[in-house]
């Protein structure tokens, strides 16, 4: 197995004038696993079945907000921590910290863990030669770029 790219330019959007660069873009087409194929797969490599899969999936659904609004950091089978963080501003004392003033937004965090990033660091790459942009197209994205 392998995770296809495909090469695409970007153009400088301040330089239009300027030749594009070429950059790796990861192609996902076509590669979607499904809820129903994943507890599959799941059951066939384990002792239970797809619906004691599906379950235990239905599980985390319920109880994963739940912990999250408690302030929990979660642990997911060693492949990544999810977790709640707040951004804002400061306020110039402790004392005049006010939540409603200060806090922006409560965010989601999730943070792979190394078994997972060595696994994809380590994945072989195959050019997707099939998706090769046109030059049609790399030019109408240098138009659509200028006009921003």
């Amino acid at each position: 197995m392998s995770i296809n790219f495909k090469v695409t330019p970007k153009f400088n959007p301040t330089k239009p004038e300027d030749p594009p660069r070429y950059y790796a873009r990861v192609v996902t087409a076509g590669k979607r696993l499904t809820t129903d194929q994943f507890c599959e797969q799941i059951a066939d490599i384990s002792t239970v079945s797809t619906i004691d899969v599906k379950a235990v999936l239905n599980a985390f659904r319920h109880v994963i907000p739940i912990r999250m609004r408690e302030g929990w950091r979660l642990n997911i089978v060693d492949l990544f921590d999810i977790y709640p963080s707040v951004s804002g501003s400061g306020s110039d004392t402790a004392e005049d910290f006010n939540v409603g003033e200060h806090v922006d937004r409560i965010k989601v965090n999730v943070t792979v863990k190394k078994q997972l990033h060595d696994a994809v660091r380590n994945a072989e790459l195959e050019k997707a030669t099939w998706l090769e942009p046109k030059e049609e197209e790399a030019e109408g994205e240098k138009k659509a770029s200028a006009g921003k």
